[in-house]
């Protein structure tokens, strides 16, 4: 390989027993091997194999230069895509770099915290959403099961008067009669469900549930358990109560 002739880096790895790829410390480990298995002076006593020697150390130191300058003028190996991963220099440009760096890892963790944050909300407004939902439900509950409370007065203590003594909604402006303390809200004429009802006639009786599958249909806090499609057992709660027979 003559100086001004490209180099043959490909003979370069050849003679050197590496492959194209390779990083610097493994030409440099490689160099001073071959450089030991042969040196001249191994061989004191034999002039052909000395000659030999010298022949093969001189295509090695060569090698080892060619690859070497390219590798100082590129800061990478020859026939490699990408330059090496080289010791960190902590200089002011370095840690200015690492600065900038750490403070876009940052802005980029902010942006993903902001786009939580509607989800956050969303979340939470569903749950203020619940919440009132059960409220109403309770309220509902209340003031159609005995014993409960409707407004702020007990239904006991109603039934003494005709008429309640708080306006709600959906009442009349001459207020609303209270039913009678012994009253059941669910009067013996109307169909309830029992054990061994169908599907279909719990959903003709009580409607259709919030969530249904074949084992159990859910009506808020109460629900209803089947087996082999016949009403099995269920849960009654005074917040959503069923139509049900006791």
């Amino acid at each position: 390989m003559q100086a001004s002739q490209k180099p043959d880096f490909i003979r370069c790895y050849r003679i050197l027993n590496l492959k194209p790829g390779c990083s610097w410390e493994q030409v440099r480990r490689q160099y001073k091997l071959l450089s030991q298995r042969w040196h001249p002076d191994r061989h004191p006593h034999d002039p052909s194999a000395r000659e030999n020697a010298e022949k093969k150390q001189r295509a090695i130191n060569l090698a080892m230069r060619t690859i070497a300058d390219y590798y100082k003028a590129h800061g990478r190996m020859p026939l490699r895509a990408y330059p090496e991963r080289r010791h960190p220099v902590f200089s002011g440009d370095a840690v200015e770099a690492a600065g900038e760096n750490e403070s876009g890892l940052q802005k980029k963790s902010k942006d993903n915290r902001l786009w939580r944050r509607p989800l956050l909300a969303g979340a939470l407004i569903m749950f203020a959403a619940w919440i009132l939902w059960s409220s109403s439900e309770e309220h509902f509950a209340a003031s159609h099961v005995p014993g409960g409370r409707m407004g702020d007065q007990n239904i006991a203590e109603v039934g003494k008067a005709p008429v309640t003594a708080r306006f709600e909604f959906g009442d009349t402006r001459e207020g609303v009669r209270a039913p009678p303390a012994d009253a059941d809200p669910f009067s013996s004429n109307r169909e309830l469900i029992r054990i061994g009802s169908s599907y279909d006639d719990v959903s003709r009786i009580q409607g259709e549930p919030l969530f249904k599958t074949t084992l159990r249909w859910d009506y808020g806090p109460s629900y209803i358990e089947f087996r082999y499609g016949k009403v099995s057992g269920w849960h009654n709660s005074p917040m959503r109560p069923l139509r049900v027979k006791k």
